[in-house]
């Protein structure tokens, strides 16, 4: 709003501006209880208003590059196979936006690092599966701005998938109702992602429930999961979608029936949007309120809930308004008889609030949570052009309104939000912000990692997922890894003492090794070991530091034969020397080659014959002259100690040992530690102002989470 009352105010091309609130005493006006689908679905809409729009596009002539594996879109809580999305970006939230091919001419302008899908919208089927090659969507299919828009695209990481569309019961039913028709449908899919490399399919079937086609929900309901297997038979990782109505999940008579859909997608895209029509038939309202009436964005997401995970829920917001003429200036006025709504993109919106209209007056539904404006259109000399001889009232979304509809995907964890449409939005920045303001994280650090005790490399929060070169499915073998400092790659260490690289790092062949003997704890590298010059430490369970890659004999430091005491080990950040932790949460100094021998820690937790202590991260920076850091105990508590400040734990689990790594941040100082608590089922604990990790690895009930890797 501000960025807008601004650009306004420069051009200082409206007069008399009126701010007017909706009044309180104007109830909104509730629609009927009784559900049912649109006679005309939103996308549906908008694509017959451009169907006939001839296209100007150069046709195709390059080919479409390999997604860059920098990133996969987010779920709610990342799986072990789910990678986070890509450190450049930052996303942590899916973030799906369509392309039409009415604005595929503007793609150059997108801001491809805050998206993570891109559907391009879309190939029409017809009724005996094969795709329409005559029309627009085909045109787009086949042109260069596609393939820049593709390109673009999986240069930053995203997913490019295709829309394939139907919006008449009659086709809807002709393809899902026969086996060969369907069949043909799904082979013509498959065909359309490999010939262009795509990642996914969007199905954008808008039917609706008729006594006509008494079978189309369970006839739909069975195509979408079969063309669902047949995508991920091929493409195991393929993204297939599906747009439901906003209020599909209220009740299960409609053309959608989401309970029966969920098994069989990996996520529905809610179109949340237009409501109004639905809400107050007769009257101008808003096009995608946050609440109120009977179709509102808070209540579609808390029925979908309902229905399916929310790690499958994407809310669609619209990049569009709708403008009427009415019959007066007040809020969800009646609308002139005879005329209709006429749908508003965003630029136009900004166009129409800039346009020099006399008295406009601009105001903000506090139900529906976004702004709406009014204004006299003359007959004749109309400075927005229209010419209407009546009051006009346009209700739109701008970056506040969509900011609250993207709190409410956040507070609800859901696997994200998506846009219709891309290019609405003109050259204005306001809406990429607003995706930026609530789905953007920065972290202090350039990568986070889970390793998992079978030897799995798990990436988290914004990390670039990293292959390893040891993993052994069912053998919880794995007992610690070590991260090079630029996060490009690192080794686990098995049971036995051997170290297995994993990314860019380079094979260790000297490494201590007890064959059969799983007596082997911790690894630690020196500073400055790179991808092809790694050196550090392990540590065996009596206490004994072992060199490996070139490292100088470690001086000092514990030894207790025969016991399996020893933890962890920690080096400072200069590689003169370290300490070992041991079970009951003594820390032992120990000097690396002629180096001084760090001072004792006096002051840190302990726990005389209780074998709890799990984990010490020293703050960064430490060295001989200041040393401070953190310890961590099994049921989660954090322990300051040396010149460290108070930490106060984020996960406390009393009488139960879960909790196994702790790492303080990059951005952690000696008076205020801050970074992140791992437990074994792989859950992230933020703890100090660290900043909250929102995809990562978890396996519920399984303790397989064996250590946390930050640099």
């Amino acid at each position: 709003m501000v960025s807008r009352f601004r650009r306004i105010g420069i051009a200082g091309c409206i007069a008399g501006l009126l701010v007017v609130a909706v009044p309180q005493n104007v109830p909104a006006r509730a629609a009927p209880a009784t559900q049912g689908d649109p006679a005309v679905g939103p996308h549906a809409r908008q694509d017959a208003e451009h169907a006939s729009v001839p296209l100007a596009l150069a046709p195709a002539h390059g080919s479409i590059t390999p997604r860059a594996q920098v990133k996969a879109a987010p779920s709610a809580v990342a799986g072990p196979s789910t990678p986070s999305v890509a450190a450049s970006n930052k996303l942590f939230r899916e973030v799906f936006g369509f392309a039409p091919y009415w604005q595929l001419s503007r793609n150059a302008s997108w801001n491809y690092s805050l998206l993570s899908t891109v559907a391009y919208f879309g190939l029409t089927a017809n009724n005996d599966g094969t795709f329409n090659t005559s029309d627009s969507g085909w045109t787009g299919w086949n042109s260069q701005a596609l393939t820049d828009t593709f390109n673009r695209a999986h240069a930053a990481g995203d997913r490019d998938v295709v829309v394939i569309k139907a919006f008449s019961n009659a086709t809807i039913n002709g393809i899902v109702s026969s086996s060969t028709a369907r069949q043909t449908l799904i082979t013509n899919t498959i065909n359309a992602i490999a010939q262009r490399g795509l990642d996914g399919v969007n199905i954008d079937f808008e039917g609706s429930t008729s006594s006509s086609y008494p079978n189309l929900q369970a006839d739909f309901t069975s195509f979408t999961g079969q063309l669902s297997a047949q995508v991920h038979q091929r493409w195991p990782n393929a993204m297939v979608s599906v747009d439901t109505y906003s209020g599909a999940a209220s009740w299960d008579a409609g053309f959608f029936n989401i309970s029966a859909l969920a098994p069989k997608v990996d996520a529905f895209f809610i179109m949340g949007y237009d409501m109004a029509s639905g809400n107050m038939p007769g009257h101008a309202g808003p096009n995608a309120p946050l609440t109120g009436w009977t179709y509102n964005d808070t209540t579609a997401v808390a029925q979908y809930l309902s229905k399916a995970p929310a790690s499958k829920i994407i809310l669609g917001v619209p990049y569009y308004g709708y403008k009427w003429s009415t019959t007066n200036n007040q809020p969800y006025a009646s609308i002139v008889p005879g005329s209709g709504a006429i749908a508003n993109t965003y630029s136009g919106v900004l166009d129409d609030l800039s346009c020099g209209a006399q008295q406009q007056a601009r105001g903000w539904d506090g139900t529906a949570q976004s702004p709406w404006s009014s204004w006299w259109s003359p007959g004749v000399g109309d400075p927005c052009g229209g010419n209407y001889n009546s009051w006009r009232e346009l209700y739109y979304d701008d970056a506040a309104s969509l900011a609250r509809k993207y709190d409410l995907v956040n507070a609800n964890n859901l696997r994200g939000a998506g846009m219709w449409a891309l290019g609405m939005d003109g050259s204005s920045p306001d809406l990429w912000n607003a995706i930026a303001g609530k789905f953007v994280v920065t972290y202090p650090f350039t990568g986070m990692y889970t390793v998992d005790a079978f030897g799995g490399i798990q990436s988290d929060a914004s990390s670039v997922p990293l292959g390893g070169s040891g993993y052994w499915p069912n053998w919880p073998v794995i007992r610690a890894a070590a991260l090079l400092q630029d996060s490009s790659g690192g080794y686990v260490m098995d049971a036995f003492g051997g170290l297995h690289q994993f990314g860019q790092a380079t094979s260790i062949t000297d490494e201590a090794y007890w064959n059969n003997w799983p007596i082997a704890r911790d690894v630690a590298l020196l500073p400055g070991s790179t991808t092809t010059a790694a050196s550090g430490y392990t540590l065996d369970g009596w206490g004994g530091l072992h060199a490996f890659g070139g490292a100088p004999a470690t001086r000092g430091g514990p030894l207790w034969p025969n016991w399996d005491i020893a933890k962890r080990i920690a080096l400072l950040s200069d590689g003169t020397g370290g300490y070992v932790l041991d079970g009951w949460g003594g820390l032992h100094a120990f000097a690396i080659g002629a180096n001084p021998m760090p001072p004792r820690i006096t002051n840190a937790a302990f726990w005389p014959n209780w074998n709890i202590a799990r984990d010490i991260s020293l703050t960064p920076g430490s060295t001989a002259g200041n040393v401070s850091g953190v310890t961590l105990d099994g049921w989660g508590g954090l322990h300051q100690f040396g010149s460290a400040g108070a930490v106060r734990s984020s996960g406390f689990w009393p009488s139960w040992d879960i909790a196994r790594a702790v790492r303080l941040s990059p951005a952690s100082t000696a008076a205020q530690p801050q970074g992140w608590m791992m437990d074994g089922w792989g859950g992230m604990h933020a703890f100090g102002g660290a900043p909250t990790i929102y995809a990562y690895a978890y396996w519920p009930n399984r303790e397989v989470a064996v250590q946390l890797l930050v640099e």
